[in-house]
């Protein structure tokens, strides 16, 4: 219950780049100066920390992290900042 997992296959995705996406799915911010004092902005899915999680390997191989505060994605890239070749996301709701 306090582990999130996940499995990933593919022969495609031999040694691409697994990484982890960290992210708050929504904040508000009160605007103190400038021109937009007196405001509340929000944002949608913002990046706090992205992370190297390994590699992919033969066979399908289940993963298990921390679950988040926020969201996380994973992210299976091809190798020097290639191709997306699959995407996850989770995002932690409170009861």
């Amino acid at each position: 219950a306090d582990k999130l997992s996940f499995t990933i296959s593919g022969d495609d995705a031999l040694g691409a780049d697994i990484l982890l996406v960290y992210f708050v799915p929504n904040a508000e911010t009160d605007v103190q100066r400038g021109e937009n004092n007196g405001r509340k902005l929000r944002g949608v899915n913002i990046v706090t920390r992205i992370e190297s999680f390994g590699a992919v390997s033969a066979g399908a191989k289940p993963h298990e992290l921390e679950i988040p505060t926020g969201g996380v994605a994973v992210l299976v890239q091809q190798k020097n900042h290639g191709r997306i070749l699959g995407a996850g996301s989770f995002i932690n709701k409170p009861l």
